[in-house]
């Protein structure tokens, strides 16, 4: 599968898009941490599928090649429906046994409220003079 956008240039993306979460949205889980033990690969998922859709084969590829974790089918596919079951990601039809994935609005906005949280403490680390 070729893919036009990489992970890293579908973050930078991210950072530079306003997602306005709408009303309709309003019983739609907002809070990644509510995954518990189960949030870096729920984020690693959303990561992925920030750059378009993918079925769960490449996503696992793009994690490993993007961050050298190697996520296996059971992480996986239990990331993916744990997002499913929130609203974060839909399946797409597909004509063969893989099946497709994408980002919803929703999806969209915690992921980039997720990654907006993560740059904060980064900065807060990098600045504050917190390391050695």
């Amino acid at each position: 599968m070729r893919r036009d956008r990489t992970l890293a240039t579908s973050i930078a993306d991210l950072y530079a898009t306003a997602i306005d979460i709408s009303a309709s949205d309003a019983g739609v889980s907002r809070d990644i941490s509510g995954l518990g033990r189960f949030a870096d690969s729920a984020l690693y998922v959303l990561a992925s599928l920030a750059a378009g859709p993918k079925h769960g084969y490449a996503i696992m590829q793009d994690v490993q090649e993007a961050a050298g974790v190697r996520m296996g089918p059971g992480t996986l596919y239990g990331a993916i429906a744990r997002l499913h079951r929130r609203g974060w990601i839909e399946r797409l039809p597909s004509s063969d046994r893989r099946h497709p994935y994408q980002l919803t609005p929703s999806g969209r906005a915690i992921l980039i409220r997720e990654f907006a949280d993560l740059r904060a403490f980064a900065d807060e680390v990098l600045q504050g003079g917190l390391l050695p």
